[in-house]
C-alpha cells in the first residue's frame, strides 16, 4: 500500500502507442489522432485516443495541443487509484 493507506500502488504499467493519422493542415500546422492502449497489473487497463494539434517551429514539429480522450477503463484501472 501507498503511504498514507491509498490503493496499492500497481507493479507496472506499460503505455503503448497504435496506429497514428497525420494531416496537414498548412506548412506549420498539422493535426493528428493516435490510439494507446495501456496495461498494468490489472491486465489491459485503459486504452483511448491522443488528439493532437503540431506546429512547426524553427524545422522541429512540436505538439502544441493533446486532448486525451478515454474510450474503456478496468474497474481496477490505475486512473481511479488514490495518488
Amino acid at each position: 500500500r501507498r503511504a498514507g493507506g491509498g490503493a496499492p500502488a500497481s507493479s507496472f504499467v506499460r503505455h503503448h502507442l497504435t496506429t497514428s493519422r497525420i494531416e496537414l493542415i498548412t506548412s506549420t500546422e498539422a493535426k493528428g489522432w493516435t490510439y494507446f492502449v495501456v496495461f498494468s497489473d490489472a491486465g489491459p487497463d485503459h486504452m483511448g485516443t491522443y488528439v493532437d494539434r503540431f506546429r512547426c517551429e524553427d524545422g522541429q514539429w512540436l505538439i502544441a495541443h493533446r486532448r486525451v480522450k478515454i474510450h474503456w477503463d478496468s474497474p481496477e484501472t490505475v486512473l481511479h487509484r488514490q495518488r
